[in-house]
Formats: C-alpha cells, sequence, structure tokens
C-alpha cells in the first residue's frame, strides 16, 4: 500500500502532536531521499554524513544558531556569505579554509 506524505501526516497527528508529526516524516523522507540519491556505496554515504554533520557544527559556532534541515550545500551558501561580517564569529580566513575543502565544493 502506498501513502503519500500528506496523508501519513494527517494520520500520525490524530495520534500525536501534528507538528512532530510533520517534522517526523519530512525527516524520515529526507533521509530516504538523500539514500536514494547517493550512490549506494557505503565510503560516499559515510563522507556525506560526516560533511554534514561537520557544516552543521561549524555553522552552528560561526552564527550560534542550530539547524537540522539545511543541506552542507546551503550551510557553506550561509558561511560563505562575506558580506554580513557582523553575523559571523568565525574569522573570513578560517570560513574560508573551510569552504575550500568541503566536499560540497570540490
Amino acid at each position: 500500500m502506498s501513502i503519500s506524505a500528506a496523508q501519513l501526516i494527517a494520520e500520525l497527528a490524530t495520534v500525536v502532536d501534528a507538528v512532530f508529526a510533520q517534522a517526523a516524516v519530512e525527516s524520515y523522507v529526507e533521509m530516504q531521499q538523500r539514500f536514494l540519491q547517493a550512490t549506494g556505496n557505503l565510503p560516499n554515504l559515510m563522507e556525506a554524513a560526516s560533511a554534514k554533520r561537520v557544516s552543521r557544527a561549524l555553522y552552528q559556532l560561526d552564527t550560534g544558531l542550530v539547524t537540522h534541515s539545511d543541506l552542507p550545500g546551503t550551510l557553506c551558501d550561509l558561511l560563505e556569505d562575506f558580506r554580513k561580517k557582523a553575523s559571523h564569529k568565525l574569522a573570513e580566513g578560517d570560513r574560508r579554509h573551510f569552504l575550500q575543502s568541503h566536499p560540497s565544493r570540490l
């Protein structure tokens, strides 16, 4: 039986909080899409997971904001925005060094 994400959210929302149901389903769908986009070999999956964790940790360190949904490429774009100097805690050189070696930029 195939069920859409919206239907699953609606069904779960009858049992749990609607916001929680939506977050859980969206997280699962996002995870499933990432898995399907991967080439299927374990090293690439591990590298992608590591890049995601490092990107999120660096973004949190730099801005003080926590994100669980932005992809590493998006976070790199935010870190690379050198015009917003007031919002960054890390030095521009440190951010540039990270961005040059990040897998999403290679």
